[in-house]
């Protein structure tokens, strides 16, 4: 394996070990949304340079638009309509819609 190989499969491990890191900081609720708001971002940030995806359960949590978690109550509200989850930002407006997943019976 050619000495390039060997520098980016370590520069992707450790950019996988700062995202598990940056998303433990962003789901604890002890830390200041002040610590979580900068975490989110570099989560984001570090996601796209090297070209991971984030999980459905932390992409869904931080907005599209200004990058600031969406903090239920805080951060977020959030409305039941039409069969959809309608989540919008309460620091810069932008709305995001889920699909409500039906419970199978």
């Amino acid at each position: 394996m050619s000495r390039r190989g060997r520098n980016r499969r370590v520069r992707d491990e450790r950019a996988q070990r700062a995202v598990e890191e940056l998303t433990t900081i962003l789901l604890n609720q002890s830390l200041s949304d002040r610590v979580r708001g900068t975490a989110a971002r570099d989560l984001v940030r570090t996601a796209r340079r090297h070209n991971f995806r984030l999980p459905d359960s932390i992409r869904h949590w931080i907005c599209r638009a200004c990058h600031n978690p969406m903090l239920l109550g805080a951060g977020a509200r959030i409305r039941i309509r039409c069969g959809f989850r309608v989540t919008t930002c309460t620091i810069c407006g932008h709305i995001r819609r889920f699909p409500v997943k039906e419970s199978e019976e």
